[in-house]
């Protein structure tokens, strides 16, 4: 667990031991901010369902500001590459912007799109915390082709319903799920996926014994799975869930 100002955040520990960190996000539509770019795709660095609960679960923008600042601050991507291609569309051309300042990339995407950088709450707070240019001033850019790579269309619409948003996270969470799940007839009562349980989220009465899996605690980063070493961890899903993915597995071509 990783703590910025009081929260806990699980960020993949890779990550974290990295030598350097590169941001690769896909310019696209946010419902919240108009544009989804450099400071939205940190959620990237959180593993499993902790990416639905910490932006789904965010009452306003704000909220989900101080996520995304604290995300950023903690992991300082070394290099931001920006895919202009616009994520579900189609183009003749590939374009990315590139920079060391994830920052002054959301700041200047803004601005090419007619959006006020200040009225972007994640924007503006990384900038006064220091992570980077808030202000299109201050940015040198090299292109002489920038603008005409921009699509402007269907960006800037926001939908700002958070009871909504915060009534489909709680369903969504309670009713469509996937969590590990011990299969005694395959434990040998090891304890390494107690031991490398981010989360703490797997724990055996007295110590000893198959693992139990606190459904509360696992944020799904499938950890276990990976560390045991007699295949014990099986995935378990809802219901629904079942129902929902099971269509894509008939129809899945490998």
């Amino acid at each position: 667990p990783t703590v910025v100002k009081d929260t806990v955040y699980y960020i993949s520990k890779q990550i974290l031991e990295a030598d350097l960190v590169v941001n690769l996000p896909c310019l696209r539509p946010h419902a919240r901010f108009g544009f989804a770019g450099a400071l939205t795709n940190m959620l990237g660095v959180l593993p499993g369902f902790q990416k639905l609960r910490q932006s789904v679960r965010a009452g306003d923008e704000s909220a989900l500001s101080r996520v995304l600042v604290d995300l950023y601050s903690r992991v300082q991507p070394g290099l931001t590459i920006l895919d202009l291609g616009v994520e579900g569309r189609t183009h003749d051309r590939c374009s990315v912007m590139l920079s060391t300042d994830g920052v002054a990339v959301d700041v200047l995407v803004a601005d090419r799109l007619g959006i006020d950088p200040s009225h972007l709450p994640h924007v503006r707070e990384a900038a006064e915390a220091g992570l980077g240019i808030g202000w299109v001033e201050g940015i040198r850019f090299i292109d002489h082709e920038l603008d005409s790579v921009f699509p402007c269309d269907g960006f800037g619409v926001k939908y700002r319903s958070p009871w909504a948003r915060q009534w489909l996270a709680n369903w969504a969470e309670e009713w469509i799920w996937s969590r590990p799940k011990i299969d005694a007839s395959l434990c040998n009562e090891c304890g390494d996926c107690i031991k490398y349980c981010p989360t703490k989220a797997l724990r055996a009465a007295s110590g000893v014994g198959v693992p139990q899996v606190a459904a509360q605690m696992c944020i799904a980063c499938w950890r276990c799975s990976a560390m045991c070493p007699s295949g014990a961890v099986v995935p378990q899903q809802s219901r629904l869930a079942r129902l929902l993915i099971e269509p894509e597995r008939r129809t899945c071509v490998f």
